[in-house]
């Protein structure tokens, strides 16, 4: 019984094979650039460039509608909102 290479438990692997990674920074939209500068440049200094830090961050915002539903009244004294079903079943 040989415990080595043995072609018994060939089966395929349950782990997907990975692909080459991509960038993750690539196609990255940036919305806002802040230029830092040091506190203090020591003198006879000479810029030499910039080191750039992507800070990524996910903002989530309300958006709230008031529907404003006109109302009338029938001489007779009846209320009438003839379109009160046509906002409410979804716009």
């Amino acid at each position: 019984m040989d415990k080595g290479g043995s072609s018994e438990n060939d089966a395929p692997s349950s782990k997907k094979k990975k692909g080459p990674r991509r960038s993750k920074k690539g196609n990255l939209i940036i919305d806002e650039t802040h230029i830092i500068q040091p506190d203090e440049i020591p003198e006879n200094s000479r810029f030499k460039g910039y080191q750039e830090r992507v800070i990524q961050d996910i903002t989530f915002q309300t958006h709230n509608i008031c529907y404003r539903l006109a109302e009338y009244t029938t001489p007779e004294g009846a209320y009438d909102c003839r379109s009160a079903s046509r906002w409410h079943s979804g716009r």
